[in-house]
């Protein structure tokens, strides 16, 4: 249905909708490798942030 009253404006081109589809899909990659990534990020930045927040050991000497 869509695809009929798409094709009275203008002729599809099959090839360019797959190629469409397919950079859409290597998008959808690559921004879900991205959250993992700042995901990642924010634990390790809090995990530094809560060891800077210890008591430090002090030296002892003897």
């Amino acid at each position: 249905m869509m695809l009929r009253i798409f094709s009275q404006y203008r002729p599809i081109n099959l090839l360019r909708i797959f190629q469409l589809i397919k950079l859409m899909q290597r998008n959808a990659e690559i921004m879900s490798k991205l959250d993992i990534i700042r995901t990642v990020d924010h634990h390790a930045a809090t995990h530094l942030y809560s060891i800077s927040k210890l008591p430090q050991i002090k030296q002892q000497s003897n």
